[in-house]
């Protein structure tokens, strides 16, 4: 078993990118064939495919304080500690931010696809690691 776990870790990843749209992980449309899915499994996925130490980096619209995986349904958006919590609980470990695409006049509950808000919204920017 240990022969295939480190056989395993040489094809495994070092970074991991996902930008505006790890809001689509909690995102459900059945009519439009968008089912519900298992986030954690999805989670656990992205941690099985990188190495020790490996990096996940997510970009993503932030949705207002408290909010849930319903605003990926409604706006295409994500709370960051949302976000943040959703990976935390399943080993990732928060390493850093970066604030450069943030804008406080967004309102944060407006559809990304709104003209008042497209390619203005509040984005965070957060680095993980596996352990």
């Amino acid at each position: 078993a240990d022969l295939i776990v480190e056989e395993a870790r040489k094809w495994s990843a070092d970074l991991i990118v996902i930008v505006m749209s790890y809001h689509d992980a909690f995102w459900i449309d059945e009519k439009e064939g968008w089912p519900e899915i298992n986030t954690d499994g999805f989670i656990d996925s992205m941690k099985r495919a990188l190495k020790p130490g490996g990096k996940l980096l997510i970009v993503d619209h932030n949705a207002p304080a408290g909010s849930g995986r319903e605003m990926a349904t409604k706006a295409h958006r994500l709370n960051e500690e949302f976000a943040k919590k959703s990976l935390t609980a399943r080993g990732f470990v928060f390493e850093k931010s970066y604030d450069g695409l943030r804008n406080p006049q967004d309102q944060l509950d407006k559809m990304v696809f709104d003209p008042a808000v497209k390619g203005k919204t509040d984005r965070y920017v957060h680095l993980y690691r596996v352990k």
